[in-house]
């Protein structure tokens, strides 16, 4: 068999290791939040991660407590069988994926700027 001289090979491969990183937060960011919640500021995280690793960067930092119900809306909503709308109006703690926020922009972007519904 011929060599493809324009492509990496990729038989005879050996795995030789695995990385893994780890962000933690920094030292008093659960600190930070917890004195925000309790002076009744409602803190929000906006982050590039995954639903449920958003969920659980949440959780370690105080914005989701033990005593918060969650919902994942991408992931959980579906299983549960509750609508986005519902979520938002039961729970004190929600994650959304960013689709979800652009398909919501997208959707209003023909509301005028006075429209309750709009944001």
């Amino acid at each position: 068999m011929e060599k493809d001289k324009y492509n990496f090979p990729m038989d005879n491969l050996c795995l030789v290791g695995l990385v893994s990183l780890n962000d933690p937060p920094k030292r008093f960011v659960a600190h930070s939040v917890t004195k925000c919640r309790r002076a009744g500021i409602k803190v929000i995280m906006v982050t590039g991660d995954q639903p449920v690793t958003a969920a659980a960067i949440a959780k370690k930092v105080n914005i989701i407590t033990p005593d918060d119900p969650k919902v994942i809306v991408n992931v959980d909503l579906i299983e549960q069988g509750v609508s986005a709308d519902d979520a938002f109006d039961q729970c004190t703690a929600v994650v959304v994926h960013g689709d979800e926020l652009a398909m919501k922009s997208a959707n209003e972007g023909n509301l005028d700027d006075n429209d309750p519904e709009k944001g």
